[in-house]
């Protein structure tokens, strides 16, 4: 995770989240990306998967004004937990195509291993359901044991590597959510 949140280049306050103005809450100091999750801090995952949506919002904003849809880079969602579900789900059913990169082997984050009730409602199985979905959408490109090592800003879109079983792999893409779990930094 720090590796990743280091390779983009966002601000990181303190504890170790990402710095988000309360007003707009997952855009980072770096146009283009977003944040989402317990990245930003400590939070239920009904909550991450609403930072997703909203953060899918934003970087369907970002696409709209930089190219037409059709000719869409993909969007580089980077975690698979809660927020990096629904941010992938809700850009791929705008019709954007999205790579979602996972550094561990399974979707689905801390719900995936600590189970909680939201609402009355078990998140593993809410988590579960977006994985499935996730894993079924053609829209979708998963890269599981991968991680973001660098990233940087081109005219038009952005260009980064990524570390894969099978090596490191170069990226074009247009914007990027960062939807990584997070936890309070300790010194």
């Amino acid at each position: 995770t720090r590796a990743m949140l280091e390779a983009s280049g966002v601000d990181v306050g303190r504890g170790g989240f990402v710095t988000t103005d309360p007003y707009a809450p997952v855009a980072t100091n770096r146009p283009g990306l977003f944040v989402a999750g317990t990245l930003r801090g400590p939070g239920e995952a009904s909550l991450a998967a609403v930072q997703g949506s909203a953060a899918a919002v934003n970087a369907l904003a970002t696409l709209r004004a930089s190219q037409p849809l059709q000719d869409a880079l993909p969007v580089l969602v980077l975690g698979g937990g809660a927020a990096g579900l629904a941010s992938a789900l809700g850009l791929a059913s705008c019709g954007l195509p999205v790579t979602l990169v996972e550094a561990g082997q399974g979707l689905g984050g801390h719900p995936r291993k600590h189970p909680t009730v939201w609402k009355g409602r078990e998140t593993r199985p809410a988590v579960a359901e977006m994985v499935e979905a996730v894993l079924a959408h053609p829209g979708i490109r998963v890269l599981p044991e991968t991680r973001l090592v660098a990233a940087a800003a081109t005219a038009q879109a952005w260009a980064g590597s990524l570390e894969t079983p099978q090596g490191r792999e170069e990226v074009a893409f247009a914007a990027a959510i960062l939807a990584l779990g997070g936890g309070e930094a300790r010194p």
